[in-house]
């Protein structure tokens, strides 16, 4: 009956507002500032406890600080090591351990890359202490449940630049478990864990890096996304006979027609999408296509993958 104080935090803008809903409060990693910070749809001005947490730069600490290998070298022995051609440079621009967090008289270089290290899940779960403590969370004078969402977004990023199967991601998950360990000690503290329900989840997982899935004999490609734009462009211009792009662009998983372009050439738009279908379906890399008039008129196979697009699907996007 809106008595519970509901708080989220995370280092993406979507992982804190999905969290916190309309009622609660988001606040959300910025990355010029170093701070978690709401929007003026939640508040006017931050809260006393906030202005009072960041007085003191508390973001900084981590700066010119090494993330190396928690564990000896042993520990990660199956793990893939740096070095491989599809991992991205990191923090420092490096690609492998030790990676070196800037300390310059440009503090925003070092903020921008202070969440893809494990000192961001710290950065996190400091902030998170700081609302318990400020908001008197877990206390309610109603007698009612409070809620505290915390997303830990650096994971994310780990993955993307090295893959699951890697060194530094395993590296980061034993400091996870180490962070949220000692979060849970303090929650217990504070609060007493009898109080206290903790769930666990994610928002998606991941698969391994394709060049390794290939490496190891499984199945594994990257998908061309500008040759397949651009081969999709020639193939629906060659039938239509139409002066610009009919596929404006691709925004994953999904590609955007242009239906002004359509109506100015009275093309039909069933036609184009039957046809960009056939193509991108036998396009390498593309396991299935489902058109806009399939979700319309929920005419999708039965499928797995087909199910949970039409779950995912909002008419007015």
């Amino acid at each position: 009956n809106g008595q519970s104080k509901v708080v989220a935090i995370s280092g993406k803008d979507r992982g804190a507002i999905l969290l916190a809903g309309k009622r609660g409060t988001a606040y959300m990693y910025m990355d010029k500032s170093g701070r978690f910070a709401s929007s003026t749809f939640y508040m006017k001005e931050h809260p006393e406890w906030h202005t009072r947490f960041y007085s003191g730069k508390p973001q900084d600490k981590w700066m010119g600080q090494s993330w190396t290998l928690l564990l000896p070298e042993a520990a990660y022995a199956r793990s893939m090591g740096e070095g491989q051609p599809w991992q991205r440079a990191f923090v420092g621009g490096s690609r492998g351990f030790p990676f070196v967090l800037p300390k310059s008289e440009k503090p925003a270089e070092y903020y921008a890359q202070l969440t893809r290290t494990p000192f961001g899940d710290e950065a996190t779960l400091d902030f998170a202490r700081a609302a318990i403590e400020g908001e008197n969370l877990g206390t309610n004078p109603a007698g009612v449940t409070d809620l505290l969402g915390v997303s830990l977004s650096t994971h994310d990023y780990v993955n993307h630049g090295f893959g699951p199967e890697s060194r530094v991601s395993q590296d980061h998950l034993l400091r996870v478990d180490r962070a949220l360990a000692g979060f849970f000690d303090y929650l217990d503290q504070r609060i007493g864990l009898d109080n206290v329900l903790i769930v666990l989840t994610a928002d998606h997982g991941f698969m391994n890096a394709p060049e390794y899935s290939a490496a190891i004999g499984l199945g594994g490609m990257r998908l061309n996304g500008p040759k397949m734009i651009t081969e999709l462009n020639a193939a629906l211009a060659e039938r239509f006979g139409i002066k610009g792009n009919l596929a404006v662009r691709l925004s994953y998983p999904t590609i955007l027609l242009d239906g002004p372009l359509m109506e100015k050439n009275f093309v039909n738009r069933g036609e184009v999408e039957a046809l960009a279908q056939r193509f991108l379906q036998g396009f390498p890399g593309v396991a299935n296509v489902f058109t806009r008039a399939q979700l319309e008129y929920g005419a999708l196979p039965e499928l797995p993958l087909s199910i949970a697009v039409q779950r995912a699907w909002n008419r007015d996007l």
